[in-house]
């Protein structure tokens, strides 16, 4: 008789977290793990990695890339091959794989005033409503309100209506199950952290 095969399966083991070959401050490092995909945070020609340029990168250049790019909240590097790639905080631990050689650094909070999940950004545009014409945002100007002024407050230029983050606007605009956009931004040099929101 012949005998059956034992098939033998291992449960993968979960990243181990201060495990990488390099120490970041405000940084969790796991060794032989990386995001797939293609990166979402784009290096200028001088940092491509070397699959792209023929040039390899240092962690030191990678690091340094990834501190300097304000969405970026984790990076990998590999030092054999010189690779470098940059995440948002779109990637997060559940969505690194093994793949040796590489190490994935994940700076939980670097990005919390530049990057917003679910949202996409439109840099210097502003809510037009319904024939053009600017409006009063629809569901408010908590920036202005948490101060006790009115969004009219802010076209005369009242700088008690800033003063907010990015996280914060987000915040208020989360907290509101109507609201489907925000504003964010300074609006003069002296309202900076001005927060509107529209329901559409």
């Amino acid at each position: 008789s012949v005998d059956a095969p034992v098939l033998s399966t291992v449960a993968p083991q979960p990243p181990a977290p201060n495990s990488a070959q390099h120490t970041v401050a405000g940084c969790v490092g796991f060794a032989n793990q990386a995001f797939v995909g293609v990166p979402d945070i784009y290096l200028p020609p001088a940092g491509q990695d070397s699959a792209s340029s023929g040039s390899s990168i240092s962690f030191e250049d990678c690091r340094q890339a990834c501190s300097a790019a304000l969405a970026c909240e984790s990076f990998v590097h590999s030092e054999a091959s010189g690779t470098c790639k940059l995440w948002t905080p779109a990637k997060r631990q559940d969505d690194l794989v093994h793949l040796t050689g590489h190490d994935a650094y994940i700076c939980e909070g670097k990005a919390a005033e530049a990057f917003v999940p679910d949202c996409e950004r439109f840099a210097g545009d502003l809510v037009r409503p319904a024939l053009g014409a600017l409006d009063v945002p629809d569901l408010g100007c908590p920036s202005c309100e948490a101060n006790g002024l009115a969004c009219s407050d802010a076209a005369g230029g009242e700088a008690g209506c800033g003063g907010f983050t990015l996280a914060k606007c987000n915040a208020a605009c989360q907290g509101d199950p109507r609201c489907h956009i925000f504003v964010f931004g300074d609006l003069n040099s002296s309202i900076t952290g001005y927060c509107e929101l529209w329901s559409a």
